[in-house]
Order: structure tokens, then sequence, then C-alpha cells
């Protein structure tokens, strides 16, 4: 089905059939694993997909968003990990992962990530905010109430961090 389109290189990734810039909220549930090094995404008829380049961060960075969206935890998380490994200074994926391993109650596996996504990217509200959060489910309260003021320096209408001060 997928070997039989028209296959053209764009931007890193192979297209099949007519390009599609942006994926399609309902193409979500149509994510296939083919090997572990290559995925295709595919419209809901199969007769059009795009083969997504596993050496993109950006890539590996989207699709831990959409399998964490999915509630596919574990493929959430080595999808994070392999954009982390292509580039060990990734602040979002880090601070992604970090955000779904405390949203699995894993508090003490997201500080070193969130830790890690606030010294590299210091001026972003939300990395404050999340360790933070991190930082108050392992009982450190006082290291969670800094964080969030450095949450309201990065960026002084941050919401959350007013709320969770």
């Amino acid at each position: 089905m997928l070997a039989t389109g028209e296959v053209r290189r764009h931007h890193g990734r192979v297209l099949f059939g007519r390009e599609r810039q942006r994926l399609h909220p309902e193409m979500r549930d149509h994510l296939l694993q083919v090997t572990p090094w290559r995925t295709f995404v595919v419209d809901p008829n199969g007769l059009t997909g795009i083969e997504i380049d596993p050496s993109s961060i950006d890539v590996q960075r989207l699709l831990g968003r959409v399998y964490a969206a999915e509630h596919k935890t574990d493929e959430a998380v080595n999808a994070y990990r392999r954009a982390i490994a292509l580039d060990p200074r990734d602040a979002w994926s880090m601070n992604n992962l970090g955000l779904l391993f405390l949203e699995q109650d894993h508090a003490e596996e997201a500080l070193p990530l969130l830790c890690r996504a606030v010294q590299l990217r210091s001026d972003e509200a939300a990395f404050h905010n999340n360790l933070g959060m991190a930082l108050e489910h392992t009982g450190r309260f006082l290291a969670a109430a800094e964080e969030y003021r450095g949450a309201l320096t990065a960026d002084p209408g941050y919401g959350k961090a007013q709320q969770n001060l």
C-alpha cells in the first residue's frame, strides 16, 4: 500500500503520495511502527503516508508528544530518550520526559531531567515550574518555591507558577 505511492524526499522525510506539511489530528491514531527505526504515519484510508526520519530530533520529540497524548507511555519515553540521545542539549525533550515521569508519579526520575532542562534554558518559565512541581512531590518545598519564583522571574505573568507558589 505505502510502497506503491510516489516517493520523494522532503525536509529529511520520505513522503508517499501527495505531500502533507502537517499531521492532521485524526492521523494520530495511525502511527505504524514498521521496524524499531522506521515509523510511518498514514491517513485513515492507508493511501497516503509519511515515513518519519528517525535522525530528526524534532520528529522524535513530536512522536513523544503524540504517544504521550495517546497514553502510550513506554513509546513516549523511548521517543524522548531517542531525541535526547540525538542531542544531549535538547531541553524541551528533557522537560517533556521529566513531565511525563512526574505525571506517572515518578518524581525522583523526573528531577535530573528537569534540573538539566532548567540549566540549559533558565529563561523558560515552564521548565522552572515543572521542576518546582517535581521538587514539591518529593517533599522539597523550599526548593520548589524557589523554582516557582524562578518561573515568575522568567515570565512575571506565568499563571501556573503563581498558582503553585
